[in-house]
């Protein structure tokens, strides 16, 4: 699948989801930007560059060195990063030189902004994944070892597995998890403590299907999913998506080749955002399941959509996208009443799990400062703190990791 940021698959067997997590480019140059004998380090804020020299803010000092003609730049995260040129290198950032034996750059990279990390209750559960139910009596963790738990924050109960995949989804009123395993969609009602399957069509043909978005309409009546069905290590672009009632009976599909985010608008409408390909520029279309028809908001989508949020109290929508092969991200909002879009906000590093709050505030992680961000509609940010945020952990508080978990499972914390 042609994507701008390469994706890993997070298991030891064919699982239902993709963690987006770039690859680290500076894998191999690790040990070029440690200090070695006869150099030293500086920070200061990057300010510019002449021809032959960079310009560097210390200690409200204006200095200059002179850089390398094979000089390094790169942004860094905690494990990924990405080797850039220097005219790409965004200004006004705190940053990192390296100066070899003749005062010379060799290196620059960006500094990683402290931030505290949140005091918030230990859930005492280990894990790769989790999800918040709207209600915040519950939540989902998912171990990359044992599958995915149900767990009661109001109660004490044993935690209740429900399938060895991680991806799920909880309806808007909290009521009702849906969950992907490799051969249905299960649906747990909570209340009443009933769990129903909805099996695959049945497959004579050896393709393996990939479960890669699940979503509820507002009103809780209907549910959508998306998918991959390939042959096992032959890759595709072209995704299905299908909408089942409360029955579990097929309503309608739709094709959609380089599909991206996708979510519910109304009962009937579903907002799709369709990637760039190398053949076409992306899109925003709105598909009316129900008359099978597609009306598209916009045509020229500007680099990839990777994350996307709608707001059903202020039919606000926020979304990000990046260039190919470009690491900065720019976070948007798009108003269905106004139909305009107003870039909000533009960050040196990828985002990641952008979601609405239920205080109508946004909320998302920011890779290289390992940092989830509460901020406003205006760009405003009004809290920032070290930690991961999964993909559906925030409702009025939020579920948080020390970081992103990768190969070992990490501690579970819930936000005051």
């Amino acid at each position: 699948m042609h994507c701008p940021k390469i994706k890993k698959l997070f298991s030891l067997t064919l699982l239902l989801l993709f963690l987006a997590v770039p690859a680290n480019s500076l894998a191999e140059t690790q040990d070029l930007w440690t200090v070695k004998k006869n150099e030293h380090s500086l920070q200061g804020l990057y300010l510019g560059f002449t021809p032959n020299r960079i310009q560097i803010k210390i200690h409200d000092q204006l200095s200059e060195y002179p850089f390398s003609s094979e000089a390094l730049f790169a942004l860094r995260g905690l494990h990924s990063g990405k080797l850039i040129s220097l005219p790409q290198f965004p200004r006004g950032i705190p940053v990192q030189i390296i100066l070899d034996y003749t005062g010379t750059i060799r290196a620059m990279s960006n500094e990683q902004e402290p931030c505290k990390f949140i005091s918030g209750t230990a859930l005492k559960s280990w894990g790769h994944l989790a999800t918040l139910s709207p209600t915040e009596k519950y939540y989902t963790l998912f171990n990359l070892w044992d599958g995915l738990f149900l767990h009661n924050l109001e109660e004490k109960m044993a935690p209740v597995f429900l399938t060895t995949h991680p991806l799920c989804s909880w309806n808007n009123a909290g009521t009702k998890l849906a969950y992907a395993d490799q051969h249905y969609l299960g649906v747990l009602d909570l209340p009443q403590n009933i769990k129903k399957i909805y099996p695959f069509p049945s497959n004579d043909l050896g393709t393996v299907r990939v479960v890669t978005a699940i979503a509820w309409s507002p009103q809780d009546e209907q549910l959508c999913y998306a998918f991959l069905e390939d042959y096992p290590q032959q890759g595709s672009d072209i995704f299905q998506i299908t909408i089942l009632n409360k029955n579990g009976k097929e309503l309608a599909t739709k094709t959609i080749e380089n599909l991206g985010p996708i979510c519910w608008l109304t009962e009937e409408l579903i907002l799709i955002v369709v990637n760039p390909s190398e053949q076409e520029t992306g899109k925003f279309m709105i598909w009316n399941y129900k008359t099978n028809k597609s009306t598209t908001i916009f045509n020229q989508l500007e680099g990839f959509c990777n994350n996307l949020s709608f707001n059903h109290k202020s039919q606000s929508l926020a979304y990000t996208t990046a260039g190919d092969g470009d690491w900065q991200e720019s976070l948007y909002l798009f108003t269905l009443k106004e139909k305009k879009v107003r870039q909000i906000k533009s960050f040196i590093s990828p985002l990641y799990h952008l979601q609405w709050t239920q205080d109508n505030t946004l909320i998302f992680w920011e890779e290289i400062n390992n940092s989830i961000n509460i901020i406003k509609e205006t760009g405003e940010i009004l809290k920032k703190f070290t930690g991961f945020l999964p993909e559906k952990g925030a409702a009025n508080r939020f579920l948080y990791f020390p970081e992103e978990p990768r190969e070992e499972a990490l501690p579970l914390y819930l936000s005051p």
